[in-house]
């Protein structure tokens, strides 16, 4: 068990691999893989492998991966255990292949000799691998059944990159962490991110029982090799199980033995999770008669339970004695939890409702010295334990034959919303829309929100794109397709949705945080096959048969005992201490609170939540709103205030322009800087009602979070505005510390002076850091940002000097001419023919950037509306120089380290908005008219008009000879 990474440029012009990327990504998994680290990195760079490994089998050097063929022709790197490792051994070697190690992952290198793709049939385990040819220069990866072990995966187009988890895929940098309404809105309606999808759009999951194919130059393939429904189908369209139900529990042992048999198979001590539900104790049962080494049985308890009847131990341990086994008890208390809550919450690789008690039995296992365990995951599925193989069809054939008056349903929805949570959850109000289909009713019976109840906190544009990409009814009856029976139908989805994407995934993600495996022998390909024509016999397979084939090990107790779930009293602990208990109680108010540690955001919507970083350490509020440029210039100040406090959490507050979603806003820039922890937005509004309702919410908002500070860096145009500001957020929002920026209290009219002002940026820094001069925060750029910028200038790779010309503004006043930028471009290229001119601006700019490339020709690029902002970083950092108005790009340019050639109208003083950096050169006319009023000059757009084609030349020819020598 362990945890895998890679990076393949398959793309004729992706480049080559970035090595310190792909060891990022292997580090981010090194709690996975405990025992060792391993790279491999092709001759050509076109490929890299990556590894750390959790010894299982074959503890020597031997085992190591990535693992190379013995001609080097493949390579592989594989997380998982392949149960039929030896009965494969053996058949290769009969066949001439030869063998260097006892590891069953040079068997899969063997198999693949063999058989090519075709070796995922003959695979009984778990398992996710990447195995790559030489000869072919093709990548083959693949996903078990089941989904036991993760595989995610992000592909642009020219890279492949994938890793075992998705924070390991992010860490690397190489990626671009836009939001997955899909994933967002899956998790707020499941509990869980169902696959494919993850929080973020570019990294998806490899579905369950799939390859993916990559060769080089060509488009990656999926294809399909388990369809657990079509499985399902094809039993019922066979005859019923043979030998009639008498001889069920016969046949269940003698495959269930099997299973239990060949998940034993380890070169280190096996465990297995012991409760005193009755799925462990078979397995622990059938375990302890396999295994020829000591079993060890792993209970968890908590403090709050002891003597209770929700008590695990005593019937555990009584079970233990009886099978002679060792038992290692872990009893847990609230304060113990929440020492290790944030140590779950960084473990967590998605969002989910569950998995705590899975990460606590885990953390008792590796105290014990356990690096393998066995669970029961997986009996409830199979044999039918939950209450939805009876409560869904019951339902669907209570409603399925009424028809209800659309006016008796509004009313039911009506009511619903509106009685109290702690008596029924509000999704029960699509009762009526859900309950008359298989898969509606089963969403209805494990969802935790019902869509249009998303609206109320999260964004309703994100919630409307997730609705429709998930389509969830669709997608779940399609995990039944072709399947007539209802038993067997619920199980097909119970293992598809919520067995692999909340059991399973918590499972991993919570084991393999203390470098433990956990096997579950019920989660077997042989097994479900043995099984199927009796889960779709009628009457069908159930717990009953379960227990005879388990013999009269089990005690009486244990065979009695009504079926119930594992509970904690963690949702009792979490409600006491957070401030999270108002509309959302529950699972709902859990899944609330998860959700905050994941997304930086906090929203206004959501009242009754405060992540938990916020609530143990209370944060500092940095007010700072406007567009792009407004961002940029704040970034100094921003990067003063976090080394001032290192170890506080920073959130932004800012606006957001609801009706443009095409803005930037301030944390599309200040994000992912990671300068700030969190951000809540509020949204701009035209009308004066909705302005109030947010500013309520607002205030609301800050005085639950709490802050110990509020730090306003917003623009001050003058005094009215600090006391307005003052009076907000130190009387109505109960700040008790608050610092701001100075009025800006110099004088407004353009004169020749403008240009000795303050420039914004030290301005703003100087309210942090008031002995600043200057800006020592230099701008990160992610590497997924320069392999957008690499991208984008392909086509003008020949041309080692680069101009960035940014034309556009949403003020009119602000630009310059478009015929004379064509003429600049034209003049620029004649002088040298090195040089070639890049666009740059937003979505709204792109058609200006079409006609300036069709004026300068095919030395020029049109990147407007095609870069984000910190792409557009990345392809500044490669320019020689930046000619454009006054405007965000300037900035960011300036940032980004290239001298300026900045237009200014007489909108804005140029002394004050000045870019940053060295080596700026700043075009200015005064215009002489009466007064010289700024709104004068902004309606005759005369100061630009001024600004002469020769003298935006002559000051790019300036700044290039300057950096040339």
């Amino acid at each position: 068990m362990c945890g895998i990474a890679g990076i393949l440029s398959y793309g004729h012009d992706a480049g080559p691999v970035d090595v310190a990327e792909l060891v990022d990504v292997r580090e981010a998994m090194a709690a996975r893989g405990p025992d060792g680290a391993g790279l491999w990195v092709s001759n050509d760079r076109r490929i890299g492998l990556a590894h750390r490994r959790l010894a299982i089998i074959d503890l020597s050097d031997a085992g190591a991966q990535p693992m190379l063929s013995n001609d080097g022709a493949l390579v592989i790197t594989y997380n998982g255990e392949l149960y039929n490792y030896r009965e494969l051994r053996k058949e290769l070697v009969a066949r001439g292949h030869p063998f260097s190690t006892q590891s069953d992952t040079e068997v899969l290198l063997a198999l693949y000799r063999e058989v090519g793709e075709d070796m995922v049939h003959r695979l009984r385990g778990m398992y996710a691998f990447a195995i790559w040819d030489h000869r072919r220069q093709s990548l083959l990866a693949a996903r078990d059944p089941f989904g036991i072990k993760p595989f995610y995966y992000a592909d642009n187009g020219r890279v492949l990159r994938f890793a075992s988890q998705v924070k390991a895929l992010v860490k690397g940098e190489g990626i671009r962490l836009t939001p997955n309404p899909a994933g967002h809105v899956g998790f707020f309606v499941l509990g869980h991110v169902p696959d494919p999808h993850t929080l973020h759009r570019e990294i998806r999951a490899l579905p369950a029982g799939w390859t993916l194919q990559v060769n080089r130059g060509s488009e990656p393939r999926l294809r399909r090799f388990y369809d657990l429904a079509q499985r399902v189908a094809e039993a019922e369209s066979r005859a019923q199980a043979s030998g009639g139900e008498g001889q069920w529990p016969e046949m269940i042992s003698a495959a269930l033995r099997d299973s239990v048999r060949h998940h034993l198979i380890s070169d280190v001590p096996v465990g297995v999770f012991l409760s005193s539900g009755f799925d462990s104790n078979v397995i622990a049962t059938m375990a302890s008669a396999e295994s020829a080494r000591g079993l060890i049985g792993v209970t968890l308890g908590f403090h709050d339970f002891l003597g209770t009847e929700q008590d695990e131990i005593p019937l555990a341990a009584k079970q233990a004695a009886a099978l002679g086994i060792r038992h290692s008890i872990g009893t847990v208390s609230k304060e113990e939890f929440y020492d290790n809550l944030g140590n779950i919450w960084s473990a967590m690789d998605q969002p989910s409702i569950d998995g705590l008690n899975s990460w606590l039995v885990a953390k008792v296992a590796a105290d014990a010295g356990l690096k393998v365990c066995l669970s029961g995951l997986g009996g409830d599925e199979l044999f039918g334990g939950y209450p939805s193989f009876r409560q869904v069809p019951k339902l669907v054939h209570l409603l399925s034959g009424r028809k209800i008056p659309p006016a008796a349903e509004k009313l039911w929805r009506h009511v619903i919303r509106r009685l109290p949570e702690r008596w029924i959850s509000p999704k029960y109000s699509g009762l009526f829309s859900l309950g008359r289909t298989l898969a509606g009713a089963y969403l209805l019976r494990r969802g935790l929100f019902l869509a249009d109840e998303l609206a109320s906190f999260l964004d309703p544009q994100m919630v409307d794109e997730g609705v429709l990409a998930l389509d969830l009814k669709t997608s779940i009856a399609a995990s039944t397709q072709g399947v007539t029976g209802d038993h067997a139908a619920i199980a097909a989805m119970e293992v598809s949705w919520y067995m692999r994407n909340q059991l399973l995934r918590d499972t991993d993600w919570a084991s393999m945080a203390h470098g433990l495996e956990v096997r579950t022998p019920y989660i077997d390909t042989n097994l479900v096959e043995a099984l199927l024509p009796m889960i779709v016999s009628r009457p069908p397979l159930n717990k009953a048969h379960l227990a005879r084939a388990a013999g009269s090990v089990l005690s009486q107790e244990l065979r009695n005992r009504p079926k119930t779930g594992f509970t904690t009293p963690v949702h009792e602990w979490i409600r006491s201490r957070h401030r999270n208990v108002g509309r959302y109680r529950g699972l709902r108010g859990w899944a609330q609170l998860t959700y905050s540690e994941f997304v930086p955001e906090i929203s206004l919507s959501r009242r009754d939540v405060v992540p938990a970083r916020l609530s143990e350490r209370r944060p500092i509020i940095v007010y700072r709103i406007g567009q792009l440029g407004d961002a940029v210039i704040a970034l100094p100040a921003l990067h003063a205030l976090r080394r001032e406090y290192p170890d506080t959490p920073l959130v932004l507050l800012t606006n957001r322009h609801a009706s443009n979603s095409a803005l930037v806003s301030a944390w599309d820039v200040i994000g992912p800087t990671v300068l700030c922890d969190g951000v809540i937005f509020y949204d701009v509004s035209t009308g004066t009602l909705a302005n109030w309702r947010t500013y309520i919410a607002l205030a609301r908002a800050l005085r639950l979070i709490a802050p110990q500070e509020i730090v306003n860096i917003a623009p001050r145009r003058s005094a009215w505005d600090v006391r307005r500001d003052w009076l907000f957020f130190r009387v109505v929002c109960g700040a008790p510390a608050y610092r701001s920026v100075r009025p800006d209290d110099q004088p407004k009219r353009p004169c020749d002076d403008a240009l000795k002002r303050e420039p914004e940026w030290l301005r703003l820094l100087r309210a942090v850091a008031p002995s600043a001069t200057s800006s020592a925060f230099e701008l990160r750029i992610p590497r997924w940002a320069h392999n957008e910028a690499e991208s984008a200038l392909s086509a003008l790779s020949q041309y080692p000097r680069l101009v960035a010309v940014a034309p556009g503004s949403k003020m009119p006043a602000k630009r310059w001419p478009t015929e004379r930028y064509k003429q600049v471009g034209r003049q620029i290229l004649s002088k040298d023919e090195t040089s070639a001119l890049v666009a740059i601006g937003g979505r709204e700019d792109q058609r200006l950037g079409e006609e300036l490339q069709q004026a300068w020709g095919a030395r020029s690029l049109n990147l407007c509306g095609q870069l984000s902002v910190f792409g557009s970083a990345a392809v500044l950092r490669r320019c020689e120089s930046f000619i454009g108005n006054d405007s965000g790009a300037m900035h960011l340019a300036g940032l980004a380290g290239i001298p300026c050639i900045a237009l200014f109208s007489a909108r804005d003083l140029p002394g004050k908005w000045a870019p940053l950096g060295d080596h700026n050169r700043i075009l200015r006319k005064n215009v002489e008219c009466a007064g010289c009023m700024l709104e004068v000059c902004d309606k005759d757009n005369l100061c630009l008009a001024k600004i002469e084609v020769h003298e935006v030349v002559e000051a790019w020819g300036s700044v290039s000879s300057a950096r040339t020598h």
